[in-house]
């Protein structure tokens, strides 16, 4: 058993390869962990860095489509400061844009700080 670098769970391994392994969603199998058929994170480091940076170029384009969105919308300025105030009349639909930005957003942040805390949780042997 040695440990995915993506999900850090104890996996069996084949080859020095973690086996194909997913995630559980309604008591079936959903999909595919991305560490699966990957060396194992005693091993190398180098799906976690790659995973890490990938969440880190996506974070920044969320950013900027959020931003855009609530420029869009009049909320903010171009450099993307909130405008005081602001109380620009938009659609339900351009509202849900928005909404729907920043929660993408949220959710990137979020993936991007359980990994950096199962980094730093992460002990050899466990």
């Amino acid at each position: 058993m040695k440990t995915c670098g993506i999900c850090f769970r104890s996996i069996k391994t084949k080859d020095d390869k973690i086996v194909d392994h997913g995630f559980k969603m309604r008591g079936g199998r959903m999909g595919n962990c991305r560490g699966s058929r990957k060396l194992s994170f005693e091993t190398t480091k180098k799906p976690t860095q790659i995973y890490l940076l990938e969440l880190r170029n996506t974070k920044v384009r969320n950013e900027a489509e959020y931003i855009n969105t609530r420029v869009t919308y009049g909320y903010a300025d171009k450099n993307g400061v909130n405008i005081k105030n602001a109380t620009p009349s938009i659609s339900r639909k351009q509202g849900s844009e928005i909404r729907e930005a920043g929660s993408i957003l949220n959710h990137n942040t979020y993936n991007i700080s359980l990994l950096l805390k199962k980094l730093k949780n992460y002990k050899i042997g466990r």
